[in-house]
């Protein structure tokens, strides 16, 4: 059988003190931080897995999130979604840079 561990890069090193984990593993991978360009294929391409073609995000917040999260994918995930939702509450079309702003905030306040 297989197990599929994901994490943090810590993790890696974790598993590296474990010899007998370690010599089981056969693949190892970082995600590097998405660049700035990146970013809104990114979010569309998950858009579209879930079943929302389109242009939700604007580029320029695309942008903004680029900024915000540093690139790091699952800081833009989870500033995407919260950005969604605050799009679905003000019931927009599309999210610009004030809808990330907002959701940005609301993480903050989320993780303080």
């Amino acid at each position: 059988f297989s197990v599929v561990l994901s994490g943090r890069a810590e993790l890696l090193a974790k598993t590296q003190r474990l010899g007998a984990l370690d010599q089981r593993a056969v693949i190892r991978a970082a995600l590097a931080p998405l660049a700035c360009e990146e970013v809104l294929p990114y979010l569309q391409h998950r858009l579209k897995a879930a079943g929302r073609p389109g242009d939700v995000f604007a580029s320029d917040s695309a942008q903004r999130i680029w900024e915000i999260t540093q690139g790091i994918p699952r800081r833009v995930n989870q500033l995407g979604d919260l950005a969604l939702l605050v799009g679905y509450a003000d019931n927009l079309a599309q999210l610009g840079p004030l809808e990330i702003e907002a959701a940005a905030e609301e993480l903050i306040s989320i993780a303080a």
